[in-house]
């Protein structure tokens, strides 16, 4: 549940119930169906079940090139990458068949979308969720973390090839002026 309170949803709910006497590659069920069995599953009120699935669903709009607001021009570009609007991005895709919305999705692709998911947001690129102040103090922590380890293995770096007497700090904030111009002697890249 890491992302439920964030993002609204617990990606080990992500794969509907009663989808292995579905065809194990591609389900379709009508919307009503699905948010039945979603329901009986997951302790959300159906409106909030209702609201998931649209943000992991593309649905038709008259005009591909217009997207509804509020969205802009340039989510519906294919060659644009991190689009919102993205079939990555929403592997459930609604159709309307006979009156009654279907939602048809793949199984493989669903999973798979779990993983691109978090790698957006893991890498801080998840940008049209991230307006929540909680989603971006997820990704805050999670760039942070990102940061110290990449800092860590520099200094650890450093320490290695560093000549004898060389200081190296970790996570250092500030340095004043005269400070960073000794630093700077101190110690010089090899081969600069």
């Amino acid at each position: 549940m890491l992302f439920s309170p964030v993002f609204s949803f617990d990606y080990s709910a992500q794969i509907p119930g009663g989808t292995q006497a579905l065809d194990p590659g591609v389900a379709c069920l009508p919307l009503e169906t699905l948010l039945d069995r979603l329901a009986a599953r997951l302790p959300w009120p159906r409106e909030r079940i209702l609201h998931t699935l649209e943000l992991l669903s593309l649905v038709s709009r008259r005009d591909f090139l217009s997207p509804p607001a509020p969205y802009k021009q340039v989510e519906v570009y294919p060659w644009r990458f991190n689009r919102q609007l993205s079939y990555l991005r929403r592997p459930f895709v609604w159709r309307e068949q006979n009156g009654t919305v279907e939602v048809l999705w793949g199984n493989r692709h669903l999973y798979r979308s779990m993983f691109y998911l978090n790698e957006l947001c893991f890498s801080g690129r998840l940008s049209a969720q991230a307006r929540t102040p909680e989603m971006q103090r997820l990704m805050s922590q999670f760039l942070n973390q990102r940061g110290d380890a990449f800092n860590d293995q520099v200094a650890d770096f450093l320490k290695q090839t560093a000549p004898d007497g060389a200081i190296v700090d970790r996570r250092v904030q500030a340095i004043g002026a005269l400070q960073k111009q000794g630093a700077a002697r101190r110690y010089r890249c090899p081969g600069h």
